[in-house]
């Protein structure tokens, strides 16, 4: 064995020379030591671990409640859109019935005009209505410088037919005499019944050969003419009509009717089925 070569008991005489301690638990007092160490840098880990977990816990809470508000507002949301939904079909539903109402108030308002202007047996223009077209024409043929010229018509002995054959064949005749008039004038031309068996038209530029001419036309179709009756019988009837021509001179549409009437008057006291005027 080598001189330089210490044994254990030189060694521990050579540290107790040189003035320090030894123990044979240093090393494991050191162990302990570093032991406490990292127990603390554990426990260190572990309350960072702990505060993780906790942070982690109040996140999870948190969004557990913002889930379930979620959820509640979706639900609360489609509850909404579902009744909005619902509310839209009424309303759907009131405009439909809104539209059918509007719909249904101008055909009735229509039909109450239409009952208004026309008269309900024949569908000529009523009085009314025949005068406030009559005087537009007036109007606008003294304003052009043209003349209007009125035929004013009425059934012969009508009473009589209404007594020999029944009401039901005057209405025939009537119905009869309206739509030969039609077919007899132009569609300028306006035509209504004043009442009972009297009716009228207005020619707009017609001269008074012209409205001789119209006038002749009708009488002579209606004169022959064989009206059957609803039973089958057959009836004959014939018109007197009076003329007037309005050279712009009248003051109104009554003023030209007035004249016609006059000729009118007239014809019948000669015998009726025939025509008197224009002036």
């Amino acid at each position: 064995m080598s001189d330089s070569a210490n044994s254990p008991a030189q060694a521990v005489d050579s540290a107790r020379d040189d003035g320090d301690s030894f123990s044979l638990f240093d090393a494991e007092r050191e162990v302990l030591r570093e032991a406490d160490v990292m127990v603390g840098k554990l426990e260190d880990v572990g309350q960072g671990v702990r505060r993780l977990a906790e942070a982690y816990r109040r996140s999870f809470r948190e969004l557990q409640r913002m889930v379930r508000l979620s959820d509640r507002m979706q639900l609360e949301l489609h509850q909404a859109n579902k009744r909005l939904a619902e509310q839209a079909d009424h309303l759907t539903e009131l405009n439909h019935a809104l539209e059918n109402e509007i719909a249904a108030r101008t055909r009735l308002t229509e039909e109450l005009e239409h009952l208004v202007r026309h008269d309900a047996l024949t569908g000529a223009f009523s009085r009314a209505h025949l005068l406030e077209l009559a005087e537009r024409e007036r109007v606008r043929a003294a304003r052009a410088g043209t003349p209007l010229a009125c035929i004013l018509m009425d059934l012969d002995h009508f009473k009589q037919i209404n007594d020999t054959y029944g009401h039901a064949s005057g209405d025939v005749v009537l119905r009869r005499f309206v739509r030969l008039c039609r077919e007899s004038l132009r569609e300028v031309d306006v035509f209504g019944r004043l009442g009972g068996e009297e009716f009228a038209a207005f020619l707009p530029d017609t001269d008074a050969a012209g409205a001789r001419e119209v006038a002749e036309r009708i009488r002579e179709r209606l004169a022959g003419e064989t009206i059957e009756t609803p039973d089958g019988r057959p009836m004959k009837a014939t018109v007197t009509l009076g003329l007037s021509i309005d050279t712009g001179r009248q003051t109104g549409i009554e003023q030209l009717l007035s004249r016609a009437d006059n000729r009118l008057y007239e014809a019948k006291n000669a015998g009726r089925n025939r025509i008197a005027g224009p002036d």
